[in-house]
């Protein structure tokens, strides 16, 4: 597990992450966290779709509308559920959440990457790029990515530890 972590770590975050890492070893927990921060935020960006009360199926339905999500994105999906039907803080989140989800999400999106360059995701969950789905659009303008974005996710992330 921590060969994929280090593998992914270095194929998404080259430029930015190592530029700033410089002569420093990568470890798993570094990995870690920034997934564990890509997960608190896509959990942030779902959250406003889920109905007190409602199952996951009904949940993923919101969330999705007519998409029908991947193994990795149902199992993301999933994950995102849990955390908010617990009531999990982003903070705990980024404390205490594995990563594992998100990273087999990465490297399926990884996959479609590399096919197309251009995608914006949306694949993970059973879209394709530019799909107008009114899951899609709903909140963008309130955040920096869509919700099903994860790249976006990560990427703004990985700025802020540069930045900060």
């Amino acid at each position: 597990m921590k060969k994929v972590f280090l593998i992914l770590f270095s194929a998404f975050f080259m430029i930015s992450v190592n530029a700033q890492k410089a002569g420093q070893e990568i470890t798993q927990e570094d990995v870690r966290l920034v997934l564990a921060k890509g997960m608190a935020n896509f959990v942030m960006g779902v959250k406003p779709f889920y109905v007190k009360g409602q199952d996951q199926q009904k949940f993923v339905t919101q969330v999705c509308g007519t998409w029908k999500p991947t193994t990795e994105g149902n199992a993301l999906l999933g994950k995102a559920y849990e955390f908010i039907v617990k009531g999990i803080s982003s903070e705990s989140i980024i404390s205490s959440y594995s990563g594992k989800e998100m990273a087999a999400s990465v490297l399926y999106l990884k996959k479609i990457y590399d096919v197309n360059p251009k995608s914006d995701g949306a694949e993970l969950f059973g879209g394709k790029t530019g799909d107008n789905n009114i899951a899609t659009t709903t909140l963008s303008r309130e955040r920096p990515c869509r919700w099903y974005q994860l790249w976006c996710h990560l990427e703004n992330f990985a700025n802020w530890v540069i930045d900060n």
